[in-house]
C-alpha cells in the first residue's frame, strides 16, 4: 500500500487489504488464498486455538509466494 502512495491501515485482516489492493487496480488473483491465514492471525495473537491443525508448510509456501510477488512489485 505504501508503494502505491496509500496510507497504511492498522489491520491484520488480509481480506480487507487484498480488497484495497484490488480496488487500486492491482491484480491479486494469485494472492486470495492468503486470506485463509486470517483466523491464524487471531489465534496466534490472542492465544485462541481450535481443534483443527494448522498446515505450516502450506502457510510457508503461501507467504513465500507473497514475498516474491511483493519483491517484483517494488523493484
Amino acid at each position: 500500500m505504501t508503494a502505491l502512495g496509500q496510507p497504511i491501515s492498522k489491520t491484520h485482516d488480509l481480506s480487507y487489504l487484498l480488497n484495497q489492493l484490488e480496488s487500486l487496480g492491482k491484480n491479486i488473483d494469485n494472492l486470495w488464498s492468503l486470506a485463509e491465514l486470517n483466523p491464524f492471525a487471531v489465534q496466534f495473537r490472542y492465544g485462541l486455538f481450535d481443534d483443527e491443525p494448522f498446515d505450516w508448510q502450506e502457510a510457508y509456501t503461501e507467504v513465500e509466494s507473497l514475498l516474491n510477488h511483493v519483491e517484483k512489485e517494488i523493484s
